[in-house]
């Protein structure tokens, strides 16, 4: 570590580290033979889109299925209070995750927290912690999201922004934060395997590394 060796290195650089160690026949030879294999190789990446679509029992499509939502969503968690500011908040949002493309995400979200949530019911019988946490991060500032049952916090009750979770000059893709009962989240995610592909999956790993102090403390 901290020698300055790891790149990639012209011919005359190998040549010259080599010689020291081997016959100059064979490294000749050897750096011949690399030629030789990247001149039969030939790769032309393709570029797709490789994100799922929602799959519905019906001819309604993401967007419209995403508007039904929310819309079925406020006599549940705006049963008395739904005004025109609000409409015009949820108008706003719907727009803007349309726009951008990302009706399909919110619609699976939607499905398999849905899916989780009718596993508790049937075959876990609401068992103590078999739960599904009420969402956490940048969406619970949507509105869309609150009113399809993705998140379980009123972001306009405590001011949260929309544009946190979503916004047109956003490069990266938004993101749903939920928390699974181990099993549960098992069973989801063989849902999705099945319903979307193989593809539809994939696991992610976080690694950190601690200074002295905090590796201690912990």
């Amino acid at each position: 570590e901290g020698h300055g060796e790891l790149y990639l290195k012209t011919d005359l650089e190998l040549k010259s580290a080599l010689f020291g160690i081997l016959p100059v026949d064979i490294v000749e030879e050897a750096l011949e033979n690399t030629h030789k294999i990247a001149d039969i190789c030939s790769y032309v990446p393709t570029f797709q889109e490789h994100y799922p679509k929602f799959k519905t029992e019906n001819n309604e499509t993401a967007e419209e299925r995403l508007k039904r939502l929310a819309k079925e969503g406020i006599a549940k968690r705006y049963p008395h209070s739904w005004d025109e500011g609000k409409q015009k908040r949820l108008d706003y949002e719907l727009e803007t995750i349309i726009g951008l493309g990302y009706a399909d995400y919110l619609c699976i979200v939607e499905d398999y927290l849905s899916y989780g949530r009718s596993l508790i019911k049937t075959e876990f019988e609401e068992q103590v912690g078999y739960t599904i946490g009420p969402g956490r991060g940048s969406a619970a500032g949507s509105l869309v999201c609150y009113l399809l049952g993705i998140t379980s916090l009123d972001p306009l009750k405590y001011g949260l922004l929309f544009e946190r979770f979503l916004n047109k000059d956003r490069v990266s893709m938004p993101d749903v934060d939920a928390d699974f009962h181990t099993q549960l989240r098992a069973k989801v995610i063989e849902y999705l395997r099945k319903k979307y592909g193989e593809k539809a999956i994939c696991g992610i790993i976080t690694k950190n590394r601690m200074a002295g102090r905090s590796a201690i403390r912990n």
